[in-house]
């Protein structure tokens, strides 16, 4: 029990002594002992509006309250305290409602309080329930002593705590017997129930049930904990299990009773709670509720009637059986053609199917009309939605039908079809690709003859000559080889290194573990960078700042304040000896970023140091050091403890059997786990509370030192350490972890071969740049630098928990203070990652992360309680992750992944069910792709739902009210005051009309004189507003995102380049560097995080905006829609398309070139996989003179002229353009 006493005495500290209010005291002297008799109290009847005290100091009153205290009448007051400063009196609660901040049973310092509470009805809210509240600093004879009788009622608290029986602060004793009374606490504080009903070192209970008979009980749902007694034992096995599907109508509910019954109360319907039904007797235990409803869920629950009352059970559920819903095929799709001879067949079950019955072959009446799986053209019955029928003949019609199947009955589907493709001569296995697999097959035939149709000698006879010889492979050899287009590899680390001393902080990351480098405030240098570690930290998301408590808000770790803790690390300051000089802590004369690590360049007394930092697979930080003259390394550094720190615990120890410094971090830290405004901070854990620092090398430690520093806090730690250092080079690491001997184990999996360890890092980062993505070149090397960079912050910041709520590997915001996924930022941050190889790894998590948040949404609004999460924490501000919706349906429509959409739909459908949050507009568009999500997985009953839900017969109107609001000419929604960028976003929406677009862009976007364009990119206000603009935040990636996002979407191609290329180059890049600022301020200088995944989004401008691309696995298709700026000569991307885990990769190449005649304009696509390509070059407002390729549309899409290929993998188009005669 003693655990818990220092958070208990601070908080009772709180309690004490937070604000002042007025007393008003309970006297007694009406002509009753009800609290709402007036002339019971020294001021009237108490109120928490006149933020009273109800005090009972008065010894032998008693106050009663009854069901008399309801509505209007109900009891209220800022603190009630039973037994307050001396007073020895009672509490009586039968019925009726109390509120209060406060509820002490015993209240004061020395005064010998004792106070009584016997609750047998009504409830109880309050935010601390004290049982009692000894806040004496001082040691005395008197202590305050406080029972509580919880014999019926609820009482609800934010918090709960007990005197822990000594006579100082904190202290009292306190007691409670629970029997039919209930009482509920905010956050898991089942551990301290336990406490406080096990035996204390004097075989005390402190909280006991049934007078010591029974058993106290604390259950958990996720966000309340529920105490109660139980007399006997529980109710034993149940049946229908609970939360058991597909239970039969006719079923009944029986369970197996306690040791101490004597009846049963019975529960049972549809709604939760369940109502009451019967009771029935002591040996019938079993209830029959007569033929239930198909497909719905019931609710049951049996209370133990016992000799000493009646035992609350739990409630269970159980949804019935339906005959199954109809399957829906999925891939191939019916009626397409060209179908791979090996593909599998794909189909979304049926609702509440067990099994799937498939019937396959060429025949359609023997199809559609078999009746047996186990007989042909049966294929048996499948548990699993898949089926793969082996090679398929080349162009061949087949038939499928899939009949759905469980205990209730069958469904049978339409008959579908599919036509497989013409085969690639030297495919011999039909996968639809000439590869190894054909080789080994050939091979494996070498030289067999007497090969005939139709076998052909397993078709390796490729020729048809009879025999398997040099020309079947010279055949095969022409059509096979790797993917022609797969981008050259490139070293993308050392193509992004920037030398940034003076100018940016250091900045490396891991999984959970990053380094800061030096400290930039706000771009403003603050501290240098030195040799060693300034400031490797670790966040796996268990808190958000310095500390954790539970909030009722916000979970369990949520803090306010703290962000940048990382800053008040101090972990290897290095200094050097050069003979017997000291140079402490030397400033790198040169600093290199790279993703993969940082390089620093000394020197230091006429001795060159190089330092090469980086953060290994592991998440071990390692730093390898060479001097070229033989030097001494001294590193000092201390334990963590900052400004919030309220006591440290930590501890510090050489472990010379593992070379290494061991620092325990712990103690209590001052957190703010609510909005600060109407919240005081509350001590809490310190967020590496019991975490193991370990620091070693690769040469042994030397002079170990050990010191106090109470500069900040007493009990704060400070060590230092000596290493050699030469030539050969000496590698110095760090790690935390939970578990020092797994931290050991990592470090020294580095210190193994430190170079091959950063090497590994380098090749992990330029794996995934030259793999993960689309590979991007034009003719302005700081844009396809740009490019890179964002990408390569998008996956340094990627993080793998799997832990409480953080089930989904994401990407994060920035490093300075947005460590986590933010749900707004995720509006981008999910659309990026539709275009990676690898969906699964490094995109599904952006989208599913936030479902882990369901049992705490506000699903009236589609609303989810956090703009950012951790472990157990959310940020307590309400996000509706409209956006993200669209994002999902472009993540299928790349990868085709029906389990994804499957995990999203349920997602979204749980939450937006009864709203779709609005999003500037994108709630229409939300609603349009929910709709196509319900088709694609079956549910076509969901789709007139999300019709009506999403007001999508209003959109039209919702146009015409928003357009030229307030008399401002030419914008969508603008305010009444100044004028924001917020209407650009509005651009976005499928059926915003293009020529508003026109319009808006022409108008404002690009206008300078009053516009939004200033210091070459778009502002958050517009010019002519500009005295009520911010000195920050004046310029913003996302807001730029969200702004030309719709420029490009409806073909306002000159002002959508004008503002992308502006911005690119004004925002992002500064010292002839890309950099990624959090924000631009009123001058156009950065501010904010330095390595901000917030602008993520404008890789999406690079893609989908001026390369111009889409792509969709279900339609087959790939568009070009080109949008070269005009400044550019080319621009080269090549797209990896991941189906089903082949990848292939589809090149497009647009040049240009002008003279005084015109433009010549060039768009080249070269393997294409898709069975329909779209290729539409943009007329760059220019008449078309000629075209190389004839069969051109008009008008389908603005300002370009469009093409439409099938089967099409290569193409090359050439326009001629000339200045229009308009």
């Amino acid at each position: 029990m003693n655990s818990f006493v220092l958070k208990r005495i601070a908080l009772f500290f709180l309690a004490a002594f937070c604000w002042s209010v007025f007393a008003n005291t309970f006297t007694g002297t009406g002509a009753d002992d009800h609290w709402n008799t007036p002339s019971n109290w020294s001021s009237d009847v108490p109120s928490m509006t006149s933020n009273e005290w109800a005090n009972m100091t008065v010894d032998g009153t008693k106050c009663v309250i009854d069901n008399t205290h309801l509505g209007s009448e109900a009891a209220e007051a800022k603190g009630f305290y039973v037994g307050c400063y001396g007073g020895d009196n009672e509490f009586e609660m039968t019925g009726g409602e109390l509120t209060c901040d406060f509820f002490d049973v015993g209240r004061g310092k020395d005064s010998g309080t004792n106070a009584y509470a016997k609750i047998t009805g009504g409830e109880i809210s309050c935010t601390h329930f004290n049982i009692p509240n000894q806040f004496d600093l001082d040691p005395g004879t008197n202590q305050i002593i406080g029972h509580v009788d919880l014999h019926g009622g609820v009482v609800n608290a934010s918090y709960f705590n007990m005197g822990d029986h000594s006579d100082a602060f904190g202290g009292g004793i306190g007691t409670m017997d629970i029997t039919q009374g209930v009482l509920k606490i905010n956050g898991d504080h089942r551990s301290k129930i336990n406490n406080y009903a096990a035996p204390d070192d004097q075989g005390v209970r402190w909280i006991t049930a049934f007078g010591g008979d029974g058993e106290i009980k604390a259950d958990y749902d996720g966000m309340i904990t529920t105490v109660y007694a139980v007399y006997g034992s529980e109710v034993g096995v149940i049946d229908p299990a609970d939360k058991a599907e597909g239970v039969s109508v006719n079923a009944d509910v029986s369970w197996e009773p306690s040791d101490m019954a004597i009846s049963h109360d019975i529960y049972f319907g549809t709604i939760n709670p369940p109502p009451f039904v019967k009771n029935q007797p002591l040996g019938n235990e079993v209830y029959d509720p007569g033929e239930l409803m198909y497909g719905t869920k019931y609710y049951w629950k049996i209370n133990t009637v016992t000799s000493l009352g009646t035992n609350p059970g739990h409630v269970w559920s159980f949804k019935t059986g339906q005959v199954p819903g109809a399957a829906q095929v999925l891939r191939p799709a019916d009626g397409q053609t060209g179908v791979k001879n090996n593909a599998n067949i794909i189909w979304t079950p049926g609702d509440g199917s067990v099994s799937h019955e498939v019937y396959f072959g060429t025949d359609l009446a023997a199809v559609a009309n078999a009746a047996d799986p186990d007989v042909l053209p049966g294929r048996g019955s499948f548990d699993v939605s898949f089926y793969d029928p082996g090679q398929l003949a080349p162009e061949t019609t087949y038939y499928l039908r899939i009949d759905e199947r469980n205990s209730h009955g069958v469904n049978q589907s339409v008959v579908w079809s599919f036509t497989t493709a013409a085969t690639i001569e030297g495919d011999i296995n039909f996968d639809g690709a000439v590869d190894t697999e054909d080789l080994f097959l050939l091979t494996g035939r070498w030289l067999d003859y007497g090969c005939v149709a139709p076998d052909w000698c397993g078709r390796a006879d490729i020729s048809k000559s009879s025999e398997v010889d040099i020309f079947d492979f010279a055949l095969l050899s022409a059509n096979s080889g790797p993917d022609e287009n797969e981008p050259a590899y490139t070293d993308y680390c050392d193509m992004l290194s920037q030398e940034v001393q003076g100018k940016k902080h250091g900045f490396l990351a891991g999984n959970l573990n990053y380094y800061i480098g030096g400290f930039h405030a706000c771009w403003n240098p603050t501290e240098e960078e030195t040799i060693g570690f300034t400031h490797p930290f670790h966040h796996d998301l268990r808190s958000r700042g310095h500390g954790m408590v539970q909030d009722p808000n916000t979970g369990y770790g949520h803090d306010f304040t703290g962000w940048e803790f990382y800053k008040h690390t101090k972990v290897a300051y290095g200094s050097v000896y050069v003979g017997q000089r000291k140079y402490e802590n030397p400033v790198p004369d040169r600093m290199y970023w790279r993703p993969d690590k940082m390089i620093c360049e000394y020197e230091v007394g006429e001795v060159n140091i190089r330092e090469e930092k980086f953060i290994a697979k592991n998440d071990v930080a390692c730093t390898i050091i060479t001097s070229d003259e033989p030097v001494t390394l001294e590193f000092s550094g201390q334990s963590f403890a900052n400004d919030a720190t309220v006591c440290t615990t930590a501890s510090c120890l050489f472990d010379e059997a593992s070379n290494s410094v061991h620092v325990v971090e712990g103690g209590v830290a001052e957190v703010l786990p609510d909005d600060p405004q109407n919240n005081e901070p509350q001590p809490g854990v310190m967020m590496y509370d019991g975490m193991s620092t370990v620091i070693s090398a690769s040469r042994d430690l030397t002079d170990y030192q050990q010191y106090p520093l109470n500069d900040t806090i007493e009990g704060q730690i400070g060590y230092s350490f000596k290493v050699s250092c030469d030539s050969s080079g000496t590698a110095v690491v760090w790690m935390m972890d939970d578990d020092y001997s797994n931290a050991v184990t990592l470090k020294d999996k580095v210190l193994e071969d430190p170079a091959g360890a950063m090497a590994a890092k380098t090749k992990y980062m330029n794996d995934i740049l030259n793999y993960q993505i689309p590979y991007f070149r034009c003719s302005d090397q700081q844009m396809v630098d740009v490019y890179y960079y964002l990408w390569s912050l998008y996956f340094m910041y990627y993080i793998d928990v799997g832990e409480g709520f953080e089930q989904y590997a994401h990407t994060q915001t920035a490093v300075n203070n947005f460590l986590g996924m933010h749900c707004y930022d995720a509006n981008f941050q999910t659309a990026v990652g539709a275009w990676i190889t690898d969906k699964e790894a490094y995109s599904y998590g952006n989208i599913l992360l936030w479902s882990e948040l369901l049992h705490v949404a506000d699903f009236s609004e589609g609303l989810i309680p956090a703009d950012n999460m951790g472990i157990a924490w959310y940020s307590g501000l309400w996000c509706g992750p409209t956006p993200h919706i669209l994002a999902a349906w472009k993540i299928y429509k790349h990868c085709g992944d029906i389990d994804f959409l499957r995990q999203a739909y349920d997602y979204f459908k749980a939450l937006m069910w009864e709203s779709i949050p609005g999003h500037w507009g994108y709630e229409y568009d939300a609603a349009d792709r929910l709709k196509k999500m319900a088709i694609e997985l079956g549910h076509p009953e969901d789709v007139l739902h999300w019709h009506d839900i999403g007001r999508l017969d209003n959109v039209q109107n919702f146009l015409n009210d928003g357009w030229e609001t307030n008399g401002v000419e030419k914008f969508f929604r603008a305010g009444s005051d100044r004028l924001d960028w917020s209407g650009f976003a509005y651009m976005a929406m499928d059926s915003f009309p293009s020529e508003w677009v026109e319009q808006m862009s022409d108008r404002w976007a690009v206008n300078e004189a009053d516009g939004f364009f200033r210091f070459g990119s778009l502002s958050t206000t517009a010019f002519k507003d500009w005295n009520q603009q911010s000195d920050v935040f004046a310029f913003t990636p996302d807001t730029n995102w969200f702004a030309i996002t719709g420029m490009y979407e409806h073909h306002a191609c000159k002002n959508a380049n004008t503002c992308t290329l502006g911005h690119l180059k004004n925002y992002n890049i500064e010292w002839g560097i890309p950099v990624a600022p959090e924000a631009l301020d009123i001058n156009g200088d950065p501010w904010g995080d330095q390595y901000s995944n917030f602008n993520a989004g404008k890789i999406l401008l690079y893609i989908e905006g001026i390369l111009g691309l889409k792509y969709s696995v279900l339609d087959d298709s790939f568009t070009v829609t080109d949008h070269l700026p005009m400044e550019w000569d080319f621009m080269e991307t090549i797209v990896p398309i991941n189906c089903d885990g082949n990848v292939s990769w589809t090149k497009i190449r647009t040049s240009r070139t002008e003279d005084a005649q015109g433009v010549d304009k060039t768009i080249t696509v070269e393997g294409n996989s898709m069975h329909t390509l779209h290729v539409a070059p943009w007329l760059e407002e220019k008449d078309l003179v000629s075209t190389s390729e004839p069969g051109y549309a008009n008008g389908q899409t603005k300002g370009h002229i469009d093409y439409t290929f099938t089967d099409t993998s290569d193409v090359s188009i050439t326009l001629e353009l000339t200045e229009s005669g308009d």
